[in-house]
């Protein structure tokens, strides 16, 4: 009876450490000499999991086989990249699934900026300026 009561704790322990499924990948940017983008966050929305690339853009998530079905969608954002979404199809039959993707960088054009003044009297407590965009 007690042999039966280890084993029955031994898998209930392990069963749930069996049902992972890990997805990783590197997140670099799309030039003419890629380079890894650190901080670029990778979230699951379907999932409400997420992380952050380290700063040689590689990044993991560990999921749990019971929250989704048959694919994962994955949305990357970084600052001045334009953001992207990937689905992932899980077959089911690999538990460790590679992504790896190229965002585009994302280019702001901004109108100048023109600084006026004038010059004031000694005897004027204040300064006048003006800016416009």
């Amino acid at each position: 009876m007690k042999r039966i009561l280890v084993l029955l704790a031994f898998a209930l322990i392990t069963l749930p450490l069996a049902a992972q499924i890990r997805v990783r990948g590197m997140v670099t940017s799309q030039t003419a000499d890629p380079e890894p983008i650190g901080g670029a966050t990778v979230y699951a929305p379907n999932l409400q999991l997420g992380t952050t690339t380290d700063s040689l853009g590689k990044w993991e998530l560990t999921l749990d086989q019971t929250k989704f079905a048959k694919y994962v969608l994955l949305q990357f954002r970084s600052v001045g990249f334009q953001s992207a979404v990937v689905t992932v199809q899980l077959n089911g039959q690999k538990d460790d699934y590679r992504t790896d993707i190229s965002l585009r960088p994302e280019v702001y054009q901004l109108e100048g900026l023109v600084v006026r003044s004038v010059r004031v009297e000694e005897r004027e407590p204040f300064v006048g300026y003006n800016l416009s965009c």
